[in-house]
């Protein structure tokens, strides 16, 4: 087994340390052991989409083809929502690459889609990902910006800015790609959007903000191989994860908070929350994910945790800060507030703000784990997307619910689509 760059620290989970809301060893220890099947059941999936995609090529031919064809570009849009969007987003928290900005459009705000579409098309390249091809959010930005680059340039020339993202089957994406003799990079069809942050979805902007992919697969891949070859229960961190949630459920906590000490990881936190909402709310199952930040947070919702329904279960990410920043000149220590603050640099406080919410959320009887690493970068965040992934696919198991379907969405988008064949009618 590798030695994993990622700490995991449950002791703020049992009644030893944090009273009548902590786990007892016994109740832990069987729901860890219940978690054993599960284990082996997925142990034995090596051929899963989801796990193959850690070895991504990043060297294909289609991927070299969509990465070279938008290099030239200083700006490019990315157009999709959801998982389509939220994975790259999360890795453009590690972009490399001051010479090219790319800009996330993930929902279907009239203002921002208007503002963003002022431009000069000829310096944009744009993506658009949508795995089945038929998001209707995506598609109608795709079909707005189609319009407003025709005003600039010509059909023909319109190609030579665009990758498509979607699986290789006939779509209304498939049909504009076409159209306009775009070709298409595949979605792998056995990865839905959300576990798709390792596969072409995220490697492609990863590529483009300068990102060292192959650490991003290397932490991804290190975290799996443990997963898989450990024989140990306590010696995963995933499953311990999985049983953790499990078993504070059965004690009525059923809301999970996320909460990062690392502005870097804000969208690592929406990709978590869409992972954990989408996978395990089913059948009236699931636990409510709740994102915040550290230290913002603790001027706004930490009143709420330390004194309101003890219902909730915590999940600390927190880098090494110590030193790290900018100090103050200690001329200016008018007072003693200030005298002692002009000691320390930033990185000293955010690490003692850290450490002080993670023991006072334990001394109010708040279950709390923390995940903890030196510092946040390309394989750090690779393990810890696998780590989440496996985490989720676990919990799913313990709640013998689906974790890669989600069919009240399909309810909604169809329910959306009813109202705009009501409005077709009305203008007609």
């Amino acid at each position: 087994m590798t030695k994993s760059i990622l700490k995991n620290s449950i002791l703020f989970c049992f009644e030893p340390s944090i009273g009548q809301n902590g786990l007892s060893e016994k109740t832990f220890n069987t729901t860890l052991l219940h978690g054993e099947k599960f284990l082996k059941k997925w142990q034995n999936q090596k051929d899963f989409p989801l796990f193959r995609s850690t070895h991504e090529d990043l060297f294909s031919n289609d991927l070299q083809h969509a990465q070279e064809k938008l290099s030239k570009f200083e700006e490019i849009l990315v157009l999709g929502t959801g998982g389509s969007s939220l994975g790259g987003q999360t890795l453009q928290a590690l972009s490399k690459n001051d010479k090219r900005n790319l800009v996330f459009l993930d929902n279907i705000d009239p203002f921002t889609i208007e503002k963003a579409y002022q431009r000069d098309w000829s310096k944009t390249g744009i993506i658009v990902i949508s795995k089945s091809g038929e998001t209707a959010e995506t598609l109608l930005q795709f079909l707005i910006a189609l319009k407003s680059m025709r005003k600039d340039l010509s059909d023909l020339k319109i190609s030579d800015h665009l990758v498509v993202l979607t699986e290789p089957k006939p779509s209304s994406l498939s049909k504009l790609a076409d159209y306009f003799n775009c070709p298409i990079l595949p979605h792998d069809q056995n990865i839905g959007g959300r576990y798709a942050v390792l596969s072409n979805v995220g490697l492609l902007p990863a590529i483009l903000m300068g990102l060292d992919v192959s650490q991003l697969q290397k932490g991804a891949q290190d975290t799996l191989d443990d997963f898989m070859k450990a024989d140990h229960l306590h010696d995963i961190p995933s499953l311990t994860g999985a049983a953790l949630h499990y078993a504070f459920l059965e004690k009525g906590i059923n809301q999970t908070v996320f909460m990062p000490y690392i502005d870097r990881c804000e969208r690592l936190s929406a990709w978590h929350s869409q992972l954990w909402a989408e996978s395990l709310g089913k059948n009236n199952k699931g636990l409510t994910p709740i994102r915040s930040i550290g230290a913002v947070d603790q001027h706004s919702q930490l009143q709420l945790f330390l004194d309101g329904p003890k219902n909730k279960f915590f999940t600390l990410l927190c880098a090494e800060q110590k030193g790290l920043g900018a100090k103050p000149d200690q001329n200016l220590g008018f007072t003693e507030n200030l005298k002692s603050l002009s000691k320390h640099s930033l990185g000293n406080l955010m690490e003692a703000e850290q450490k002080a919410t993670y023991e006072t959320l334990a001394q109010n009887g708040c279950p709390v784990r923390l995940i903890s690493f030196d510092s946040y970068n390309e394989e750090v965040l690779g393990s810890l997307l696998m780590h989440f992934m496996l985490e989720t696919i676990l919990m799913a198991e313990y709640l013998d619910v689906n974790a890669f379907d989600q069919p009240a969405v399909e309810q909604g988008k169809i329910l959306a689509q009813h109202y705009l064949k009501q409005n077709e009618n009305i203008a007609a």
